[in-house]
């Protein structure tokens, strides 16, 4: 009886030990197979890969799609503009869709001073889609006639190259600067005064700023007109980062305004720079 149990056991493992190696076995195949299928689909893809994406002539650049947003009727200068950019971007129409990189195109993109940011989609077969989100001007520097603008993060864009282009924009000056720009350039110390103008743009919109003049380093001249009146007033604010004292200055100054006019005094001249102190003369 010993003996029978001792071969029942023994056949028993042989027949477990079959099992494993019989899975395992078919493990492996299934494996190769797989690893084979991988490999052989990286080879086809390499072979023809050129073939259907960048050797296609059926997946060549033939269309492009700007999408600018802007504020002069709805559109950005570069709608409608598609060669200019392309040129811009160093693209032309018929080279490979899948040879343009989105990644290097969008880099290049940003590299226009008046685009503040781009998203670039290959659209196949033949179109290259650029979604812009160009500067908006708010002031322009120097003098009236100046070539150059600037967006309310006080970077200096090209007036020919910007939204204004598209149109008449009675935008406020900038003006007593002496440094020389260059468009992309951006410069912290025009903040004062876009702070200024940017305020009376989003919350007093009573004050519409002709000119913000840099008339020494502790001072800026801001020229102005209230209301729907024609009257230019003048009113001197100290040159400092204001963050969000800019409204109180505004509001006490909107405040001497009103007491003058009601007194029908002929005072055009107020001064905020002792402290928020409002000197009318």
């Amino acid at each position: 009886m010993t003996g029978d149990r001792t071969k029942t056991n023994a056949a028993a493992g042989g027949n477990a030990r079959g099992g494993r190696k019989f899975v395992l076995t078919v493990l492996a195949a299934a494996l190769l197979i797989i690893g084979g299928a991988i490999v052989g689909t990286v080879v086809v893809l390499r072979t023809l890969g050129p073939l259907w994406f960048s050797e296609n002539p059926r997946m060549s650049l033939r269309h492009v799609r700007i999408a600018s947003g802007g504020y002069w009727n709805g559109k950005g200068y570069w709608n409608n503009r598609e060669d200019e950019l392309l040129r811009r971007l160093g693209v032309r129409r018929g080279m490979p869709l899948f040879g343009i990189d989105p990644g290097v195109m969008r880099v290049r993109l940003e590299r226009i001073p008046c685009v503040e940011s781009a998203r670039v989609y290959r659209v196949p077969p033949d179109t290259l889609k650029l979604e812009l989100t160009e500067r908006m001007p708010r002031a322009v520097l120097f003098d009236r006639a100046s070539p150059l603008v600037a967006d309310e993060k006080c970077v200096v864009i090209e007036r020919r190259e910007s939204l204004v282009a598209n149109g008449r924009w009675d935008l406020p000056l900038i003006s007593g600067i002496s440094l020389k720009y260059q468009p992309g350039q951006k410069d912290p110390r025009l903040a004062p005064a876009m702070e200024l103008i940017m305020n009376t743009v989003s919350r007093h919109h009573n004050f519409k700023i002709r000119e913000v003049a840099f008339s020494s380093p502790e001072r800026m001249e801001c020229f102005f007109n209230y209301g729907s009146g024609r009257t230019i007033y003048r009113a001197v604010f100290p040159v400092r980062r204001y963050d969000n004292r800019i409204g109180g200055l505004l509001l006490a100054l909107e405040s001497a305004l009103i007491e003058v006019r009601r007194s029908g005094e002929d005072k055009r001249n107020f001064n905020l720079s002792f402290d928020g102190q409002v000197v009318v003369n």
